[in-house]
């Protein structure tokens, strides 16, 4: 007779262990340097379990990936459009996004997608796909969901998106993965910059 399958909340708990803990040894100590018995020492249960839910140590890591870029997404996605005004909508996203973008894991995270992008570069397409490119999408929702309203002046509304995303990223971004220090007066002076030459850039002038 075959065991029973594990119960789905505690199925969910071992998942959420294994993720943790590889998420915590990938950013620590690189890919290549994080063994699936390193994983499983730290977070607990078996290796059929990890191996079954993720198939292998690169699918492990896309999971890691996928789970910290939706950390990101997920308050983006949660700015409304509607109740505000469009500078509001705007200043709460770039807020959002930079924050969240230059917090210690998602620049450690991407320290280690550069630095595996020549071996593994599958990983750099999949946070390409899920981080920038998803953070373009949903800004572009956003400005397509105003556009009437504001009267908007856009062409091509995905490139608008990309355009005031990589403003506010460009320099902060790479200062830390440099290991420099951006301060909170940095970050808000980017968003007060950005936001004024965008909304110039998209609204009618009198």
């Amino acid at each position: 007779m075959s065991k029973a399958s594990p119960p789905p909340s505690l199925a969910n708990d071992r998942t959420g262990e294994m993720l943790r803990a590889a998420t915590e040894l990938f950013l620590e100590n690189g890919f290549a340097g994080v063994s699936i018995d390193a994983v499983m020492s730290r977070a607990g249960g078996s290796k059929r379990d990890l191996y079954n839910e993720f198939g292998d140590k690169e699918g492990l890591f896309r999971a890691v990936l996928a789970r910290i870029c939706d950390d990101i997404m997920t308050p983006l996605r949660a700015i409304p459009a509607d109740g505000t005004t469009l500078e509001q909508a705007l200043r709460s996203f770039a807020r959002t996004f930079l924050t969240f973008l230059l917090t210690p894991r998602v620049i450690a995270l991407q320290r280690l997608v550069m630095s595996e992008a020549i071996r593994y570069p599958d990983f750099a397409k999949a946070f390409v796909r899920l981080g920038p490119e998803a953070a373009y999408e949903t800004l572009e929702q956003l400005l397509l969901q105003r556009a009437e309203r504001d009267r908007l002046v856009m062409n091509a509304p995905r490139v608008c998106a990309a355009v005031f995303c990589d403003s506010l990223v460009s320099d902060l971004q790479f200062r830390a993965v440099a290991g420099i220090e951006v301060s909170a007066q940095d970050i808000e002076a980017r968003v007060d910059t950005a936001v004024s030459i965008f909304l110039k850039g998209i609204t009618p002038q009198a």
